[in-house]
């Protein structure tokens, strides 16, 4: 039997633990419109790579990293994924900034040798756009496109990077494909993905 003093050493502890936030990847019922449905990964984002970029790599230092699940709307995407956790205080703001600094920049020399390596992509015709994606206040949004092109074809296949942060909580959500989400649709799931970061 434990004893009441040992048990008072140990409860505040227990009590820290059970009520630590969990990290909030995405879920089928972030996902816009319909016809989803579940796929295998084909693209692990590098996430403690990319925050290294930035700047930011001591902030995830430590951080456990918890992957999502992964969907797909047609045969040619998009496939939407994610990567979620949970920092000490300060240092999900800190990874916002150096993201909303750092991260088109990033895109280029981390984003786009990942995808080069997944098909025969032409990167020197690669093209990277800073988004703004709009989330709840009391979140943090920010992201990019990039897209390249298939070498020796007129396809082109676009991937998406949003770091979403509210409180504690920092969530990459990224979406891959042929056939991009369309403005409206990524900034419904990622409004998605915000609501529940600041509603646990």
């Amino acid at each position: 039997m434990v004893s009441t003093p040992a048990l008072a050493a140990v409860l505040p502890t227990v009590l820290v633990v059970m009520g630590a936030p969990a990290p909030v990847t995405v879920t089928a019922a972030d996902l816009p419109g319909t016809g989803w449905s579940g796929a295998r990964p084909v693209h692990g984002l590098d996430a403690r790579a990319l925050s290294a970029c930035t700047g930011a790599g001591g902030a995830l230092q430590g951080a456990r990293l918890e992957s999502g699940g992964t969907w797909t709307r047609g045969e040619r995407g998009p496939l939407v994924s994610s990567t979620a956790t949970v920092l000490p205080d300060g240092r999900a703001g800190a990874l916002a900034t150096a993201y909303a600094r750092r991260l088109p920049a990033c895109a280029r020399t981390v984003l786009v040798p990942e995808y080069a390596a997944l098909a025969p992509f032409d990167t020197a015709g690669a093209t990277v756009r800073p988004l703004v994606v709009h989330v709840p206040r009391g979140a943090r949004a920010a992201g990019v496109a990039v897209e390249l092109p298939v070498a020796g074809t007129t396809a082109r296949f676009t991937g998406t990077v949003v770091l979403v942060t509210a409180g504690r909580r920092a969530t990459l959500v990224e979406v891959d494909g042929g056939v991009a989400l369309r403005p409206a649709e990524l900034g419904a799931l990622v409004a998605g993905v915000a609501r529940r970061a600041l509603a646990g």
